[in-house]
């Protein structure tokens, strides 16, 4: 397995646009611009994806929507991709709305009518969202480790660093470990340690059929020219 994992585009929140104050902020023009050539990238790197994971956060389904497009994918919305803290007291886009603006994508069965969020305030709370992260690594593995699959993840940047983290077995911290750019892409491949290994082999006790998992690059901007890079 092999996993590409990118953050949204530029947000308004992050452009400091964000006033009064949005729990759900769309891109700006430059974050559009920036999915679009994300998009590309992805399409003339000729990965050979055969599927593609999103928050429902709308900054990433406005990001997604471009990279399915150039990717020829229906991307699958999975609320345990977005962003660490979640959404707090706002419920977030409800399914009809996320269908009625991407109707291209597949929605979870946990966006209902009513929202997805459910959290409340205790993500940040001792790190909860790399319990999250566990989640969203199981999930994905459940579904494509063991195979030569390559999968696309669009997601955030405090989230995506824990993701990142919990992949390579990397203790929970309170700072982003692996900081990401608007359309950062990381990669990591997960392959048989036997493959891989020039060292001893592993100790007794370790898990014979658990991958060997290697960060192949992190935080790639070259798509993208340097004034669009945030």
């Amino acid at each position: 397995m092999r996993i590409y994992v990118v953050r949204h585009g530029q947000s308004t929140h992050n452009a400091n646009q964000d006033v009064p104050h949005n729990p759900d902020p769309p891109l700006t023009a430059l974050g559009r611009e920036q999915a679009e050539r994300t998009g590309a990238a992805l399409r003339d790197a000729d990965l050979g994806a055969v599927a593609l994971y999103a928050s429902p956060q709308r900054r990433a389904l406005e990001t997604v929507a471009a990279v399915q497009t150039t990717l020829g994918l229906a991307a699958h919305i999975f609320p345990d991709l977005c962003e660490a803290g979640g959404l707090r007291e706002h419920p977030g886009m409800c399914r009809e709305q996320i269908l009625t603006e991407w109707p291209g994508v597949t929605v979870d069965e946990r966006v209902t009518k009513t929202g997805w969020w459910t959290g409340g305030l205790a993500d940040d709370e001792d790190f909860a969202f790399f319990d999250r992260a566990k989640a969203a690594l199981s999930f994905l593995c459940e579904r494509h480790v063991g195979s030569e699959d390559t999968i696309v993840v669009v997601t955030h940047g405090r989230f995506g660093s824990a993701l990142i983290s919990t992949m390579l077995d990397h203790v929970p911290v309170d700072y982003s470990r692996y900081p990401f750019n608007n359309c950062g892409i990381s990669r990591l491949d997960f392959e048989p340690y036997e493959d891989v290994t020039y060292g001893r082999a592993p100790s007794p006790d370790a898990d014979p059929t658990r991958p060997a998992v290697r960060l192949m690059f992190h935080n790639q901007t070259k798509h993208l020219p340097q004034v669009m890079r945030t």
